[in-house]
């Protein structure tokens, strides 16, 4: 049974009334999994809320309850730790994230199925005693395969030997130029090339134009017929056009020559077997084949589908599992466990709960944080906690728009600089590595609040914060400050040098001070309050 004591929550600015979604996440609670089939949820009295208000929420359509359960490197280390893989697998297994993988592996199976049935029912209309359809389909399909293919490939060899016939000729050249089904003689002014690289020729014709062509003009190689010593420029003026012109109309035009096919590619491209295949086949002069071609068709359409549909299926099966394999590679690559059990690094993972956890564990193995004073340490953990409200909904976009903020963030010492340059590094290393394994994890690091905190550290005032970054409300602020906190609280306590232990605690109390310290008392007395602590 859930129990809600009130109907009202903090936002961080203020009290607010419960959403149909909100009431329903709370609600969705009631019951034990696979034990209960029905949940109680139980509402306290409250004098200032009225009873229609708590019948409208209890009486809103139901939302369908997703899974928001995801992997991180924190929980991979954490499982292996505490049991064996089989057992961690099975864990992953039953989770709400794989049965909802496992819910649309069901819809994907009776949508195969109906297909199923379809292919049947084409079956048994294309089945005759004259031939078989399928094959005559099948010899009918292929030989059409091919023919394109070989038209394409016939297309592919002229093309290339019509430039390397191109390529050869010299500025000077007569050749015989086809144009609107008749030829002319032309003269090569210039070679240069199109976008793609074709060699394209500048040309006069024995009419006086002048042409680009290029080896769409050519249905057969280039005929040359003979040189200009003296090339002629259309810059050369009119008499020297009418020169050249003269001179084109002296040439004799060859007789067309054949294209060649190559003897060795003709003979591996025969097609002639197949058609007479297809022609001898019972279907061929049968009354219905084109009913029964359509069938084919379909039938071609729906196996397709078919393939689709199980490829689907076989990607969700134990989908949650083989993203567990995938993380514990990238881990494993990088030292956090060692057949199946964590290392030293893997333990210290296993206590940082962040969603840049093995990027954070990374930056403190590395050395990262140890050049900065109490000011910069406090400023250089606000990266792994703060999201800029300009990030897209898709928060892991890789180096998306939280780098581009990181990016054009102002960074107020240079010793923070380096600090961040090496953690984006280190960013860009773990992304490469989830790249490869499939996955998207790792949160991309955030500087947009690094000067905030900076100088909330060094001591500023509230006032001048205010009126410094007004883009922050007072909760945004206090919110965002409590989360640095709680970042360098587990730094801390992970830590095993002294020193730096004593300089992340430098830099806690830096930060929690007035407003910030005022609210986490505040926070404490509720809590105190709420469990009953103070009589």
């Amino acid at each position: 049974t859930v129990v809600i004591e009130s109907l009202y929550k903090f936002s961080g600015e203020s009290h607010e009334f419960l959403t149909s979604t909100e009431y329903t996440q709370f609600t969705g609670r009631a019951g034990r999994r696979g034990i209960d089939r029905v949940g109680n949820a139980v509402t306290l009295y409250n004098p200032m809320v009225q009873f229609s208000q708590v019948q409208k929420l209890a009486e809103m359509e139901s939302l369908p309850i997703k899974s928001s359960f995801s992997l991180s490197y924190n929980m991979a280390v954490n499982l292996m730790r505490y049991h064996d893989m089989e057992t961690a697998v099975h864990l992953l297994n039953s989770s709400f994230a794989q049965f909802h993988a496992d819910r649309d592996v069901v819809r994907l199976e009776k949508s195969r199925e109906r297909m199923a049935r379809k292919l049947r029912s084409c079956e048994k209309k294309i089945a005759c005693d004259k031939g078989d359809a399928t094959r005559y389909f099948k010899l009918r399909t292929d030989l059409s395969r091919l023919e394109k293919e070989l038209a394409e490939e016939r297309k592919k060899r002229r093309r290339e030997l019509v430039n390397r016939e191109l390529e050869e000729l010299a500025i000077g050249d007569v050749i015989v130029l086809h144009r609107r089904g008749s030829r002319h003689a032309a003269a090569v002014l210039g070679i240069s090339e199109d976008k793609y690289g074709n060699p394209r020729l500048n040309t006069m014709d024995d009419r006086g134009r002048f042409l680009k062509v290029s080896y769409h003009q050519f249905p057969l190689p280039p005929q040359t017929i003979g040189h200009l010593t003296k090339p002629f420029l259309p810059a050369s003026g009119k008499a020297a056009e009418k020169r050249l012109r003269r001179a084109l109309a002296s040439f004799q035009l060859p007789e067309p020559q054949e294209w060649e096919e190559d003897k060795a590619f003709s003979a591996k491209t025969d097609l002639a077997p197949m058609r007479e295949e297809l022609q001898s086949h019972a279907c061929h002069a049968c009354d219905r084949v084109e009913r029964c071609m359509d069938t084919c068709r379909q039938m071609q359409n729906i196996r397709s589908e078919m393939e689709r549909v199980e490829r689907k299926m076989e990607a969700r099966s134990d989908v949650t599992s083989r993203k567990f394999n995938n993380l514990k590679a990238v881990l494993s690559r990088l030292g956090y466990l060692e057949d199946d059990s964590p290392t030293h690094k893997g333990l210290i993972l296993s206590r940082i709960y962040n969603e840049c956890d093995l990027l954070l564990v990374e930056c403190l193995e590395e050395g990262v944080f140890y050049p900065l004073d109490a000011a910069e340490t406090a400023a250089f953990a606000s990266i792994f906690v703060f999201e800029s409200r300009e990030r897209p909904v898709g928060r892991r976009q890789g180096r998306g728009k939280s780098s581009e903020a990181t990016a054009a963030a102002v960074i107020p010492t240079p010793a923070l600089q380096e600090a961040i340059t090496q953690a984006l590094a280190h960013e860009s290393r773990i992304k490469s590595m989830e790249a490869r394994e499939n996955l998207d994890l790792l949160r991309p690091v955030d500087a947009g609040f690094v000067k905030v905190v900076y100088e909330w550290a060094c001591g500023e005032d509230l006032e001048y914060m205010a009126s410094t970054y007004p883009q922050y409300s007072a909760g945004d602020f206090v919110r965002s400050m409590k989360q640095v906190l709680d970042i360098l609280r587990q730094i801390k306590e992970v830590s095993e040098d002294y020193y730096f232990s004593a300089r992340v605690s430098e830099a806690m109390d830096a930060i929690n001070r007035s407003i910030v310290a005022y609210t986490s008392v505040v926070d404490a007395m509720e809590e105190e309050l709420e469990t009953g602590a103070v009589p």
